[in-house]
């Protein structure tokens, strides 16, 4: 097998190597499917909570699939996903418009809707969500207005999924940094609904590898702290030393799901 290409440089991501490698099916790769299930189940409990609710709704780093957004369609009126890429933006754009070349996320919808009290069809909770979403924008956390030159109120709520811990600069202040970037978007009050990695030094799909920070759960509960954030909801999910061995998207020690809420 040929090595992959150790690269930071997401200009050049490839949404059908990412989405084939990672979401053809709710499972996922080998050694995945319980850390998958913990993450769709973990948002649909947050979601489901009716705290987090309101106007508006920023996805950022949403990539080329709209997994994380399956339950939070019927809190928010008005949903905006967010990338760095182009390629990932005409990806999710492809989903938005139901064009028959697009990546399959129906599958995602399904496993919501079968944990649903109501069993709303799936095909009307991925057809919902459509409805909701009103842009598509370009993103990038490393700027401390990261929409620029869009400009928007500031939102009522935040989601983010495997994104933060790709920063460019690597390290725990790049972290920091890019989560106040992003933060600042949002209004006093409003929650962060985030899902990441941890321990996780790359992530590695088609023929790139993707450098990754090594966050630990004390890292990020402290960072969200000092940045003015109450952290309301922490959900962890320990990989197995079977499941690691036999990982070969990534090096992740784990998953963590987490809302929290701005302070001022």
């Amino acid at each position: 097998m040929e090595n992959p290409k150790y690269t930071a440089d997401y200009s050049k991501f490839d949404p059908e190597a990412y989405c084939s490698t990672n979401f053809r099916t709710i499972e996922g790769p080998v050694g995945q499917k319980q850390m998958r299930l913990f993450i769709f189940d973990s948002l649909q409990e947050i979601y489901n909570s009716g705290e987090i609710s309101g106007e508006m709704l920023l996805d950022v780093g949403t990539g080329p699939t709209v997994y994380n957004l399956t339950s939070a369609a019927p809190h928010f009126s008005n949903i905006y996903l967010s990338d760095f890429s182009e390629v990932n933006r005409n990806a999710v754009w492809r989903w938005l418009i139901n064009d028959p070349q697009a990546n399959d996320s129906s599958h995602f919808f399904e496993y919501v809707s079968g944990r649903q009290k109501k069993g709303t069809a799936s095909s009307c909770l991925e057809d919902d969500l459509r409805s909701r979403i009103k842009g598509i924008l370009h993103c990038d956390m490393t700027q401390p207005n990261p929409l620029f030159p869009s400009m928007f109120p500031p939102f009522d709520a935040i989601s983010s999924s495997l994104c933060l811990d790709v920063v460019p600069s690597g390290t725990l202040v790049g972290y920091q940094a890019a989560a106040k970037n992003v933060t600042s978007l949002l209004r006093p009050g409003g929650w962060v609904v985030l899902v990441g990695s941890l321990g996780c030094n790359f992530y590695r799909f088609g023929n790139c590898r993707y450098p990754a920070i090594p966050m630990t759960s004390s890292n990020l509960k402290q960072i969200w702290t000092d940045i003015g954030f109450t952290i309301k909801v922490w959900k962890q999910y320990d990989m197995t030393e079977a499941d690691m061995a036999v990982n070969q998207t990534s090096d992740s020690k784990g998953m963590f799901c987490m809302a929290a809420k701005k302070e001022n």
